[in-house]
């Protein structure tokens, strides 16, 4: 099972990306000026969010792996 989604709002853009569906782990990317970093901020563990400021929120990720792990 793999997870995709893919967030933006504004600028700065920013990526999220889902797919280790055994694990709590989320790979961000967020712009900087006028490119994305070559390699993600990896967030792990139930107990960490994905801060999205742009968008004035953050997504748990035991929420996202709710009923899956």
């Amino acid at each position: 099972v793999e997870r995709r989604c893919h967030v933006s709002a504004g600028t700065p853009w920013v990526r999220v990306a889902w797919s280790a569906p055994d694990e709590p782990r989320a790979w961000v990317w967020r712009r900087a000026k006028d490119a994305f970093p070559a390699e993600p901020d990896i967030i792990e563990g139930l107990d960490k969010k994905i801060v999205l400021p742009t968008l004035g929120t953050e997504i748990p990720l035991n929420e996202i792996y709710r009923g899956i792990l």
